[in-house]
């Protein structure tokens, strides 16, 4: 297949897995955040980011489906427009991106360590779903096994492991209302807080409600992860959720 080349992959792979870590590898090298100091580059390193992500589904999904046949396209970098107009028309997007900035334990796909590798080869997606995003909530003494505590974010779903050792499951489709909430804004207008209210701020004040489409609350992150770390996921899910209404 055309898309062996641009994962760096010279013979047919033989699992899923190695499919990955060909795309992890390739990701790491041409991740748009290695150049932020080099416009011109950066430009270059999105544009074959965008590649590998397609290529990585593609091969994905061929893997499960070896017998559905797939149309070979040549891609060049002066040609991404095309490709993409090609990609548009066949029904498929390139996967999402997500950005954690320096928060600890959280991880983009260019940059799972082991144990978020391992959570994926165990949530078995599905060819067309891939991963985007990773926040390990058990903490350093976990990553190189599988966290305890973990939420997943593909193009598809998001998933969360909390202490009850259960995976709740939600489809972007099925997302509901989103809201981040701050715990102390009613407590603003008291006494207490005007005087000791910095002591409060610099406590996890924030919390991600997440509901279904239908109403029901699916989940609630309070303590865990950072604030910081909740907004970037509130943000995602807000963008999933306007894309799988389109």
């Amino acid at each position: 297949m055309q898309h062996f080349p641009v994962l760096g992959i010279a013979d047919p792979p033989r699992s899923k897995s190695a499919i990955h870590k060909a795309y992890r590898t390739a990701a790491k090298l041409w991740h748009p955040d290695r150049y932020e100091n080099n416009p011109r580059k950066r430009l270059e390193a999105e544009e074959q980011f965008k590649l590998l992500q397609i290529a990585y589904r593609e091969l994905c999904d061929h893997f499960d489906n070896p017998q559905r046949r797939y149309v070979q396209r040549e891609y060049r970098a002066k040609d991404i427009n095309d490709v993409y107009a090609a990609e548009r028309f066949s029904g498929a997007t390139p996967p999402p991106t997500i950005f954690f900035g320096d928060a600890h334990h959280c991880y983009s796909i260019a940059h799972f360590p082991e144990g978020a590798e391992k959570v994926i080869l165990d949530s078995a997606l599905g060819g067309a779903e891939s991963p985007v995003g990773f926040v390990n909530m058990s903490g350093a003494l976990d990553e190189q096994g599988m966290p305890a505590r973990y939420i997943l974010l593909t193009n598809h779903r998001l998933f969360i492991r909390d202490s009850s050792e259960l995976v709740h499951v939600l489809w972007y489709a099925d997302l509901g209302e989103i809201a981040y909430i701050d715990r102390h804004a009613e407590r603003k207008q008291r006494l207490s807080y005007r005087l000791f209210g910095w002591l409060l701020d610099k406590e996890r004040r924030f919390t991600l409600k997440v509901d279904r489409r239908d109403g029901s609350n699916f989940y609630a992150l309070k303590d865990t992860p950072d604030d910081r770390v909740k907004k970037v996921i509130y943000n995602f899910l807000q963008q999933m959720r306007a894309k799988s209404q389109l």
